[in-house]
């Protein structure tokens, strides 16, 4: 997913309905806040940014399981 603003809105609503929010998830993670909503907008886009919006992303957007097929 490329940084913009629609990532940082659906990053944000994801933390919403898992019960927190982005800024608590990186006061907890020791992530500068202000420096993530670049990253996530894409304002910043170097090495750092990638690194940093990576635990981020893993947290808010986790990875869709794949369905497994019930027998009959």
């Amino acid at each position: 997913m490329q940084p913009s603003q629609q990532l940082l809105n659906e990053v944000r609503a994801s933390f919403i309905r898992q019960g927190t929010s982005l800024k608590q998830f990186c006061r907890e993670n020791n992530i500068d806040t202000s420096n993530i909503y670049r990253y996530l907008r894409g304002d910043h886009t170097g090495e750092k940014a990638t690194a940093t919006i990576a635990p981020v992303l893993k947290a808010a957007l986790p990875e869709p399981q794949p369905e497994t097929a019930e027998s009959s």
